[in-house]
């Protein structure tokens, strides 16, 4: 993994994911291996899942949200520092944006093309002016993108 890509990750403080496929694999004893370059990273940083199914979640340090999200992740944003990021739910990412509580955006894109999945951002009510604060390329062409609101 390049460099840039590995300091956006070991910069989290705390994620919330839903259902991150391809990013962890249990093992036969039940413990959470990583089969992705960012592993260490991932497995030191807190954690939150949103759900409406899980009550708990094996790998550690994680806290599962299962009701009024928006004020979960508001209370998240008001008393921690660093980042909040959402890993593998498109449908998270647009629920918060809907509910005002993203300041920014990191986008990585991977040199593959799918040809086929859902819009990222799905249907947005209101156009969002984006200000790009800074980019980077991997050596294996990927890029890195941050912006903020205008």
């Amino acid at each position: 993994m390049s460099s840039d890509i590995a300091r956006a990750y070991e910069a989290l403080t705390q994620f919330l994911y839903r259902a991150p496929i391809g990013l962890v694999q249990t093992s036969l004893d039940g413990t959470i291996e990583m089969i992705n370059p960012m592993a260490a990273s991932l497995n030191a940083t807190q954690k939150y899942v949103v759900s409406n199914t899980l009550t708990e979640a094996s790998w550690a340090p994680t806290t599962v949200i299962s009701s009024d999200v928006a004020a979960s992740v508001g209370a998240l944003k008001a008393e921690g520092e660093g980042a909040i990021v959402v890993l593998g739910s498109g449908r998270l990412a647009r629920f918060l944006l809907a509910a005002g509580l993203v300041d920014g955006l990191t986008l990585f894109i991977h040199p593959l093309l799918l040809g086929t999945g859902t819009r990222l951002f799905g249907d947005l009510p209101d156009l969002r002016r984006l200000h790009l604060e800074s980019s980077n390329t991997s050596a294996q062409g990927s890029l890195v993108l941050n912006y903020r609101f205008a």
